[in-house]
């Protein structure tokens, strides 16, 4: 079972969901598992990307 992209978004990186999306258009993020309702459900491996990502943007990069 994976992290629901709402709680990835703001609990652990402050990125929106939209972002998250947005990151994963432009293959920075793997497309996630979905739950049986659809909703999308992140990985540790995503949860540490996207903190990677999230230091990287706020140095400037």
């Amino acid at each position: 079972m994976g992290l629901p992209a709402g709680r990835l978004g703001v609990f652990v990186t402050g990125f929106s969901t939209a972002a998250l999306r947005y990151y994963e258009e432009l293959f920075l993020l793997e497309p996630p598992e979905r739950s049986p309702g659809g909703y999308r459900l992140y990985r540790q491996r995503d949860v540490d990307r996207a903190q990677f990502i999230g230091r990287a943007k706020r140095m400037g990069l």
